[in-house]
């Protein structure tokens, strides 16, 4: 993955007052501009889709892309209209996802981790389970063979990791207050993965195991919709398909 900075800085001498701005790209979008980051400068008053729609001028071949991104200003989601400050770090968010930002309970315990590792689900159970609850539920994501009539040789899964921890927290620190969660966990691998691997552990701990079945529910399924992490499918044909979270 390519780190050299992209810039529109032309002469010392005539940025003075202009805002500097680094952008992150992720996944389809990435590969359409061809590079994870661009150092870019906005004039002062600039706002999130002024840098948008200068993105797009700069980059024509990525204007499906950015048309459905949402955006995040410094690991936080934001409008359209939000203003841009110096030595922000915008990130596009493929696609654009619903929901705003949860809030918070006080569960006893979370445990969020983003690995590059095999995920041992045993030792996650262990961490949520507590005397206190009669019911653990555990999900697993594996990687599967076939999707509808094309065939899969494997998975890479891409993060923005910052942002993707703390959105899995605040999905976690959500369910507990729909539900009674003392202690819950996610783990969501990065990276290649074969058939049958696990791409993700969910584990929640709660009573009684009806709350536990729809907790854990909810949870994967706001981690789909909320959590940037995108997947390439590999298929046997040799064709590559980016999948983007809520898809």
């Amino acid at each position: 993955m390519s780190q050299e900075p992209i810039s529109n800085r032309s002469q010392p001498d005539t940025d003075a007052g202009r805002l500097h701005v680094t952008v992150l790209l992720f996944a389809s979008l990435r590969q359409a501009v061809g590079t994870d980051r661009l150092s870019l400068e906005i004039e002062p008053g600039g706002k999130v889709d002024d840098l948008r729609r200068d993105l797009i001028i700069r980059y024509p071949q990525a204007e499906r892309h950015f048309g459905h991104a949402r955006w995040a200003v410094n690991e936080r989601f934001v409008e359209p209209d939000e203003p841009l400050n110096d030595g922000d770090t915008v990130a596009a968010i493929l696609p654009v996802s619903g929901g705003g930002e949860p809030e918070p309970g006080k569960p006893e315990a979370i445990f969020v981790e983003l690995t590059n590792d095999p995920i041992d689900s045993q030792a996650l159970i262990d961490r949520v389970s507590t005397p206190s609850c009669g019911a653990v539920c555990l999900f697993l994501g594996t990687v599967r063979e076939f999707t509808h009539d094309k065939r899969t040789t494997h998975l890479i899964y891409e993060a923005y990791p910052e942002m993707a921890l703390k959105q899995m927290r605040a999905i976690l620190e959500e369910a507990a207050t729909h539900w009674p969660v003392p202690r819950l966990g996610v783990i969501h691998r990065l990276g290649p993965l074969g058939l049958g691997e696990v791409s993700i552990a969910v584990a929640v701990a709660t009573p009684h195991r009806g709350e536990s079945f729809e907790a854990c529910r909810w949870i994967m399924d706001t981690i789909k919709e909320r959590v940037p992490i995108w997947k390439q499918e590999n298929w046997s044909d040799g064709t590559t398909e980016w999948v983007h979270p809520g898809t």
